[in-house]
């Protein structure tokens, strides 16, 4: 499964060292992960050939990847989530489980409402790498 295309490290030896510095608390959601029954939700579609990288189309703050670990569902946000964000996927009434609680790799729990519509977060303000969220609760995975 690919999740981030080559256009995520643009900028060469800063997109390594920030991607390095992500992994300090993001490697939880790739380390030893495995890719969720749905792996993500946004338009961005992905180019499986690795050489064709520049003709990616960047992505967007809808594009949201999944991941699990540790008893844990993971949103990563490779677009920068918008500070309100809405994972559709994981709407009530979706056999999507109860969820309670939602934190930011690395920081405290993060304001949250599930809805038909999705759940609704309130994203911190970072500059993260790849903002990314643990999602727990019974029935997630």
């Amino acid at each position: 499964m690919k999740m981030f295309p080559a256009p995520v490290l643009t900028d060469g030896i800063g997109g390594m060292d920030a991607m390095a510095g992500w992994t300090e608390h993001g490697g939880e959601a790739i380390f030893a992960s495995r890719p969720r029954h749905r792996h993500g939700e946004g338009a961005t579609q992905l180019i499986a050939d690795m050489q064709n990288g520049d003709k990616a189309k960047p992505f967007t703050a809808q594009d949201i990847r999944f991941t699990t670990s540790e008893g844990a569902l993971h949103a990563l946000f490779p677009g920068r989530a918008q500070r309100s964000t809405t994972i559709r996927s994981l709407a009530r009434g979706q056999g999507n489980g109860k969820i309670e609680r939602v934190t930011p790799l690395g920081g405290g729990p993060l304001a949250f409402r599930q809805d038909g519509a999705g759940l609704h977060v309130d994203m911190p303000h970072n500059s993260h790498f790849v903002p990314t969220v643990r999602v727990d609760g019974r029935g997630l995975l």
